[in-house]
């Protein structure tokens, strides 16, 4: 199915703009330099004019990470303060845009877009738990260090239920608690945004193959098939996905979700367990897929050529 590169923005915009203009307001008054950091990591979002340019327009992004990598490396253990966590706090919040544009960018390659989508969204919920933390209008200071707390106690989850123990009842989980019916809806039509251009068509169908001109000889003289004249080839059609190839990552994703959470529930111990065989088993078929010939129509193959005929008697 043919998407316009406009339909397909205004579809997975409102979700990362839902979640911008949330931040900003739960924040309350900032100070410049988030804004400013913000407005460079957001840049990335201007592709939808034209995908070419993502090259230059990921460029200063790419700078303000390295550069918050460098500051959060050099805090000895410490949270940053003052301009430096002002810094780190403009690019978490310019974040949710800037994934945003490698969506809008990759209008020719669904499998980055919804990447980008997945990590966007993953990203957002980390920011929403955050902010769910922190006082309105506590300033970048202090949510900053609840992202920290945030990011750092579901890691610490993910680590003791990665070391054996599973998830036990009450267990701390910080995202978990993040369930705004808003976004849950918002990203559901990003979701279908991404999809609707993975939707195949039937298959094009060979047209009816021409019947070539022969030269027609006497049954006494004709020894053997009359060489063909003016022989035609019918033109190759191109290949098409068939219908519906754009829900199977749809319906695996829901399949693994729904085996994820009935294993939890009965043995949550080995709930992480199936989770990692899926992955090697799904990591194992999609490589054997791609290995295997594609749905392909199949070109037409020209006739053979007649032998010679011979010399007459």
């Amino acid at each position: 199915m043919t998407v316009s590169p406009w339909v397909r923005f205004l579809l997975v915009a409102p979700v990362f703009l839902f979640a911008t203009a949330t931040l900003f307001v739960g924040l309350g008054a900032v100070p410049p330099v988030v804004v400013l950091i913000a407005a460079m990591v957001v840049l990335p979002v201007f592709s939808v004019f034209d995908p070419r340019s993502i090259g230059w327009l990921l460029a200063p992004s790419i700078v303000v990470f390295a550069f918050v990598g460098l500051l959060s490396w050099t805090s000895s253990g410490n949270i940053p303060s003052g301009a430096a966590g002002d810094v780190i706090v403009g690019a978490l919040v310019g974040l949710p845009l800037w994934f945003l544009g490698v969506c809008v960018s990759a209008d020719n390659k669904p499998g980055i877009a919804l990447l980008a989508l997945q990590a966007g969204l993953l990203e957002m919920v980390t920011l929403e738990s955050t902010l769910s933390s922190v006082p309105s209008g506590a300033g970048s200071g202090a949510f900053l260090t609840a992202w920290f707390n945030t990011v750092g106690g579901q890691l610490g989850a993910l680590a003791t239920a990665l070391g054996g123990k599973g998830l036990r009842a009450g267990q701390s989980i910080p995202l978990a608690g993040y369930a705004d019916p808003v976004f849950i809806a918002l990203s559901l039509l990003a979701l279908a945004g991404l999809l609707l251009p993975l939707i195949g068509e039937p298959d094009a169908r060979l047209p009816p193959r021409a019947v070539p001109s022969r030269r027609d000889l006497a049954d006494s003289v004709r020894m053997l098939p009359p060489p063909v004249l003016y022989a035609t080839a019918d033109p190759a059609t191109p290949a098409r996905p068939p219908a519906g190839a754009g829900f199977a990552p749809v319906l695996g994703t829901a399949v693994a979700v729904v085996a994820f959470l009935e294993v939890a529930s009965a043995e949550p111990v080995y709930a992480f367990l199936v989770v990692t065989v899926g992955a090697v088993g799904a990591i194992v078929l999609l490589v054997r897929l791609s290995a295997a010939p594609g749905h392909l129509v199949p070109a037409a193959v020209p006739p053979p050529r007649s032998p010679a005929r011979p010399r007459g008697r």
